[in-house]
């Protein structure tokens, strides 16, 4: 870390379930897709239901009118809570692989509302979420190792090795971050890590 920089405040693997559990329903598949795919928040808006397979356990992110710092990029779905929601997303609502995934977005207090009733006494926002998930997952399991951060890097679709790295040293491997992301173990073999 440079001097000068001030470290990341992230959530640990055991806030972040605390505050996926207190979420309005409303705002689950939003704040998922940021804590638990590490969306952006513009990413997270313009997921459209034909960039989800399932069967794969992928998710594309693309580039749009806003786009992506970094173009299109394939992020797999490392959580069984998170597939759970995105099939539920999928199943509801008209049949077009064009639909967004979400309508209308104001999650700040949605999640700070969830992190009070969950008990997680750290400031909130989106973008924390964000780079826990890139943490908790270069971090791993108890049992299970967690990803590259070459690999994270192009999970978060970071341009630079350097912004990645600010988030990885953060966590420590865990058996929540290893329940969190329960499916982490099966893909990080197929990444090349």
């Amino acid at each position: 870390m440079r001097e000068g920089r001030v470290i990341p405040v992230i959530y640990s693997a055991a806030e972040l379930t605390k505050v996926l559990d207190h979420l309005d329903a409303e705002w689950r598949l939003f704040i998922e897709l940021m804590g638990l795919a590490g969306l952006r928040k513009t990413e997270a808006i313009e997921a459209r239901v034909g960039d989800i397979d399932l069967d794969s356990g992928q998710l594309i992110v693309r580039s749009g009118d806003e786009g992506t710092k970094s173009g299109h990029r394939i992020v797999p779905i490392l959580s069984t809570r998170l597939h759970t929601t995105l099939s539920a997303a999928i199943n509801s609502g008209k049949k077009t692989k064009r639909r967004q995934l979400i309508e209308h977005v104001e999650p700040r207090n949605a999640i700070k509302r969830a992190a009070e009733k969950g008990g997680v006494d750290k400031i909130v926002s989106p973008h924390r979420l964000r780079h826990g998930f890139a943490s908790l997952v270069h971090a791993g399991g108890v049992k299970q190792r967690g990803a590259s951060v070459r690999t994270v890097q192009a999970w978060m679709g970071h341009s630079t090795l350097s912004v990645t790295e600010r988030y990885t040293h953060l966590a420590r491997p865990s058996a929540e971050g290893e329940a969190l992301f329960d499916r982490l173990g099966q893909v990080v073999g197929r990444w090349g890590v």
